[in-house]
């Protein structure tokens, strides 16, 4: 490494699971050397860039219509995007080549942003792209079969060759038979050369904490009763309506377990308790909370299912309607044995929790999960992604 790398962090906007990696790396990288560092990326990522205090600036965007659950709207997304997708494409890879050009880095990191890959190939700068999607299948397309075909073969004839330009890419994912991500992971035979798994990004190992009923203790949790640990996630507007949706399912006594619900709004610090109940605004001690619990409710997010299982927690998922990635997650971890998954429309205290009261009081997904957990256990994570780039500078 050169006694000062420079470094372009590029990290898709959408949700906080993208940028979270990236300063993940950020951190582990700062802690090898000095570096200098600057961030791109739009939405939902730039309030936690400017809370890190880093140097960032805000890309030009890209989203999809969606109802204020999140569900994809598939009709007026293609509507609204026709005529324009490739000339917002072209404007972000305007924009990326502008900032590459002013800022001159010694290596470009792009996590899920393919018009920062295609940029730093134009400047002739090295790129390692951090993916867990290959095959990316336009959300809400997955009920239209003949949609569907169209989104796959764009993805396969332009999106994959696009990724494969990287000089690496790592997948922030299990290895095969266990990754979350295989449906969107179906690689070519020529990508497989530049491809690691490196299993997940975990800011805090499992092994690093106290025990469980010591974590239940320290929340105030009873040690010997089960504990769920509801956590949203996602886009602001997507957060809110599952918060609600989640509170009132908990809102009577939960029979025979505990729950700790978190809304996911950072710049809330409160706390409120009903019963048996604790809701927080934000956990600052999530990991913490991750390895307290026994069971996890939340979406099905690459995240958020990489990371339960990280910790050995079975899982209860609640995918968003029409987004692809989730739904894809979902089926895996249910094809693993791990998890249940409930209907975002049917989201109600009747069809949650007796779901939880499955997956608690039947051993088996405990098992499987903690398997897996064991082979989480054996990967480098994010050691893995330093040593890559380090390689290239």
């Amino acid at each position: 490494m050169k006694e000062k790398g420079k470094i372009y962090f590029s990290a898709c906007g959408l949700g906080l699971g993208h940028v979270s990696r990236c300063l993940e790396v950020f951190r582990k990288l700062k802690s090898r050397g000095e570096i200098e560092v600057f961030f791109s990326s739009y939405l939902d990522a730039l309030p936690l860039l400017e809370a890190e205090g880093l140097r960032f600036t805000e890309a030009p965007s890209f989203s999809y219509w969606t109802w204020p659950d999140g569900a994809v709207d598939p009709w007026r997304t293609l509507k609204w995007l026709s005529g324009r997708l490739l000339f917002r494409f072209m404007k972000q890879v305007c924009f990326e080549v502008r900032q590459l050009a002013s800022f001159k880095p010694d290596l470009v990191v792009s996590d899920t942003r393919l018009s920062t890959v295609i940029a730093s190939r134009i400047i002739g700068r090295p790129v390692l792209t951090i993916l867990n999607q290959l095959r990316v299948i336009s959300p809400g397309l997955i009920h239209y079969p003949k949609l569907f075909r169209i989104s796959d073969f764009f993805s396969h004839g332009f999106i994959e060759p696009g990724w494969g330009i990287s000089d690496r890419i790592v997948i922030p994912d299990f290895p095969p038979p266990y990754t979350v991500s295989g449906e969107n992971l179906k690689v070519s035979p020529a990508l497989k050369r530049k491809i690691r798994y490196v299993g997940t990004i975990l800011p805090v190992k499992p092994e690093s904490l106290p025990s469980q009923a010591e974590l239940k203790a320290e929340f105030g949790f009873n040690p010997e009763e089960p504990l769920v640990y509801a956590a949203v996630s996602g886009p602001a507007y997507e957060r809110w309506w599952l918060g609600v949706k989640l509170y009132r399912a908990f809102s009577n006594p939960p029979e025979g377990f505990q729950v700790a619900l978190s809304l996911g709004r950072r710049l809330e610090g409160a706390r409120r308790e009903k019963g048996k109940i604790k809701v927080y605004s934000w956990l600052p001690d999530r990991f913490k909370m991750l390895k307290a619990c026994d069971l996890v409710v939340g979406r099905s997010g690459h995240g958020t299912v990489t990371q339960a299982l990280a910790y050995g927690k079975p899982m209860v998922l609640i995918p968003t309607q029409e987004q692809t990635e989730q739904i894809f997650n979902a089926r895996t971890a249910l094809r693993l044995g791990v998890a249940k998954a409930l209907d975002p429309r049917y989201l109600s205290r009747e069809t949650l929790q007796p779901l939880i009261s499955e997956v608690l009081q039947n051993r088996e997904y405990r098992r499987r999960a903690e398997k897996i957990m064991e082979e989480a256990g054996k990967l480098p994570g994010v050691e893995a992604i330093v040593e890559e780039i380090l390689s290239l500078l």
